[in-house]
């Protein structure tokens, strides 16, 4: 399993830094932000799968993209470049979710251009937690995530890379209510989802990753009070960062018991 997903992220890295900028496309939302993305619609499919970006050291670049080549889905992936090379978990400028409500533009636009009947909402970590943040508000939506965070103002705080990103969102200063503000932000979209009886969850996560205890359990008790179907894989290896090995076989196999 390791040496397959190696040459994936190997071909992805390829992909990404030299070919995706010839297919990439851009959606202006309010000035002077844009959302780049990128989309393979496939011809016969009636679900569109949407892909949201992980942090990655080198900065902003698209996820999963070998990872997914040759399904039988449209595969629309948006890409987290704001806030310098961090990404800002598509939120927003100075509290007003600009960006956020830019993406769920996209998704209606891009759902619309294929026909989508069915929307499969994939990320990990970074992209775990806006998979669950976009996800959550469409009827009969799946998402498939991995190590996902929940509590995004404390995250945020806590994770220096983050603070600037922190910023750009609340607006500065940072105070303990904005970040209290920011954490109840997707738990609050989970408690009360009105779809949840429609939606399921594919959720992996390593026990011996901090964001399991941290965020992954608070989550999936969230979803099971508001009827969502859980399907868990639970892992035991080391380290957050060694989800990028597990996960992908996970992806694959749940996605294609959901495609329509």
């Amino acid at each position: 399993m390791k040496l397959g997903t190696t040459l994936e992220r190997a071909w992805n890295k390829f992909y990404v830094s030299r070919i995706a900028p010839l297919r990439e496309k851009s959606f202006p939302i309010e000035s002077p932000d844009v959302i780049h993305y990128l989309f393979y619609p496939r011809k016969g499919s009636k679900t569109l799968v949407v892909i949201l970006q992980a942090f990655h050291p080198d900065g902003a670049r698209y996820n999963y993209v070998s990872t997914l080549q040759g399904i039988s889905a449209s595969r629309l992936y948006i890409k987290d470049d704001f806030t310098e090379h961090t990404g800002s978990f598509y939120l927003g400028r100075k509290g007003t979710y600009n960006i956020e409500e830019g993406v769920h533009r996209l998704i209606r636009k891009i759902a619309e251009e294929c026909k989508a009947e069915k929307l499969i909402f994939v990320g990990s970590s970074k992209g775990g937690a806006a998979a669950v943040n976009f996800g959550i508000s469409y009827p009969g939506a799946v998402m498939i995530v991995a190590a996902p965070m929940y509590h995004l103002g404390t995250y945020m705080y806590e994770t220096k890379k983050f603070n600037k990103a922190l910023e750009d969102a609340v607006g500065a200063p940072v105070t303990p209510e904005k970040i209290d503000v920011l954490n109840d932000r997707v738990p609050a979209k989970v408690r009360s989802d009105t779809f949840g009886n429609t939606q399921k969850a594919y959720i992996h996560c390593s026990v011996n990753d901090k964001t399991y205890t941290k965020h992954v359990m608070d989550m999936m008790a969230d979803m099971e009070k508001a009827g969502i179907q859980i399907v868990l894989d639970k892992d035991d290896y080391e380290g957050h960062e060694n989800l990028k090995y597990y996960f992908p076989a996970f992806l694959k196999q749940s996605i294609a018991k959901e495609l329509v």
